[in-house]
């Protein structure tokens, strides 16, 4: 029953997953609509907004009436949503606007929010403390999974010499995303687990040692941590674990910090809190804005270089719509890949260390914050698809990989008791992140494309990247 309930976390959190195949159904969708670049961002920032922002609603739904009902309103919301994008496409509907596109997204972002909650909370309360980071790592991998599957479903059977079928992709990802967390309702159950529950009092409650004894590592790592945050000018990642005759003290302090995720007001009168929060906005949000437009971005670099053949006499023609598509889908794979192998490989590798040689995980979110502007900065000197990759692979692992750290470190700091909550909360940094660094790229992107000959390539777009670049060099001061 342990492992249904986890196959089917994986399921419910791959169709979670489905948003960020955005770049696969977005840009046909702003070419036959006449959409804008910043109307398409609005589009693609409020299906965010609807997952980010509604993420404490239903984590607290999931923690009050359950995984299994939470999974039943992901399917109906992620049908809905997918659904009425695919009306919209066909232009069945009364209107066309990108208004009505974005509240339909909005309702399949708030799907993905309900259905990541359940698969992400039942996770935490099966497992102790000690297997929690490797645990959650995989839902949280099939989330980043999702992606993956669907580019290569959207390259096998939408793409054509004729060029993409956008609307039956749109109702495949209704009628997939329904089913799969209908069927979750089935075997997703928090399960009676004793000796997690003896871990997990062991780690919140250490108690002073006896002579002889060896506090685990886990409660030297979060008891030092506790008392670290609260001494005014000390590097948080410097924080060092308390020597034995302090073990005692800390471990009430450590008491203390679960205690203050027991309500959202406690959890917001935390400053380690808001200093995650504020690590999620920017290095998710920025990653974020890369995912969403690399469909475009792509588009605009192969028809950059295509122009500069025809007049070099190298082509005679501009790229089609099918190579188009499958260019995007090469580049959605290859986030999706980064998103996935991150998420699974930081969950153990911190788990490892962390149990093994007490190192904090915020050590691995620094290093994640570096990977995230080094892929931000290599954006600037892209000049093809080809170039384009190690950047798509970098930010799409730092991506995937600040979740699975941020995710595991809310559990540990907070408990899993409230789990769905306090991580509804956390998951608001990349939807307000997300959508200020989205509406800047349409914003610059829209400007730079009304100056006639001066959106070519990268040229439409690079703009955004100074900008992300500099910020994420900012969020690495305030990591460390």
């Amino acid at each position: 029953r342990l492992l249904l309930s986890l196959a089917c976390a994986m399921l419910s959190n791959l169709s979670a997953g489905t948003r960020y195949a955005f770049p696969l159904f977005g840009p046909p969708l702003a070419d036959k609509l006449g959409y804008t670049q910043l109307q398409l961002n609005v589009v693609a920032s409020t299906g965010d907004i609807g997952n980010y922002f509604s993420a404490p609603l239903f984590g607290a739904f999931t923690d009050r009436y359950g995984a299994r009902s939470a999974c039943l309103v992901a399917g109906i919301l992620l049908f809905m949503g997918y659904n009425g994008l695919a009306s919209i496409y066909n232009e069945s509907l009364f209107s066309s606007s990108y208004l009505l596109a974005a509240l339909f997204f909005a309702l399949m972002g708030a799907g993905s929010a309900s259905a990541c909650m359940a698969a992400i909370s039942t996770t935490a309360r099966n497992f102790p403390p000690e297997m929690r980071g490797s645990m959650l790592g995989l839902p949280i991998s099939f989330y980043g999974l999702s992606a993956f599957v669907l580019s290569i479903i959207n390259s096998w059977w939408f793409v054509s010499s004729e060029g993409s079928d956008t609307y039956g992709f749109l109702m495949m990802l209704a009628l997939l995303c329904g089913g799969a967390n209908m069927l979750s309702v089935w075997g997703l159950r928090v399960l009676p687990n004793k000796e997690a529950e003896e871990d997990e009092s062991v780690d919140i409650l250490p108690q002073s040692p006896t002579p002889g004894s060896t506090t685990p590592p886990q409660v030297r790592l979060l008891a030092g941590t506790a008392t670290a945050r609260r001494t005014s000018g000390d590097p948080l990642l410097l924080a060092q674990a308390g020597s034995s005759n302090d073990v005692h003290s800390d471990g009430e302090d450590l008491e203390t910090k679960y205690s203050a995720g027991a309500t959202s007001k406690s959890l917001f009168a935390d400053p380690q809190f808001w200093y995650l929060w504020v690590i999620m906005a920017i290095f998710t949000g920025s990653g974020l804005m890369y995912i969403t437009n690399v469909g475009s971005m792509v588009r605009q670099i192969l028809l950059a270089k295509a122009e500069d053949d025809i007049h070099a006499g190298l082509a005679t023609a501009v790229p089609d719509d099918r190579e188009l598509q499958i260019s995007a889908n090469l580049h959605v794979a290859l986030l999706s890949v980064g998103s996935f192998t991150a998420r699974l490989v930081s969950g153990a590798l911190s788990d490892h260390a962390r149990t093994k040689y007490g190192v904090d995980r915020l050590t691995f979110v620094a290093a994640t914050s570096v990977l995230m502007m080094a892929g931000q900065l290599s954006v600037l000197v892209a000049y093809t698809p080809t170039m384009l990759v190690a950047s798509t692979l970098a930010i799409g692992s730092a991506y995937g990989s600040m979740f699975t750290l941020i995710t595991a470190t809310t559990s540990e700091y907070w408990g899993a008791e409230n789990l769905g909550r306090n991580w509804g909360w956390m998951s608001c940094a990349p939807g307000l992140g997300g959508q200020l660094f989205n509406l800047m790229y349409g914003a610059l992107f829209d400007a730079r494309f009304a100056q006639p000959g001066s959106c070519i390539g990268n040229a439409c777009y690079r703009d955004t990247f100074y900008i992300t670049g500099t910020v994420c060099a900012i969020g690495i001061a305030i990591v460390l």
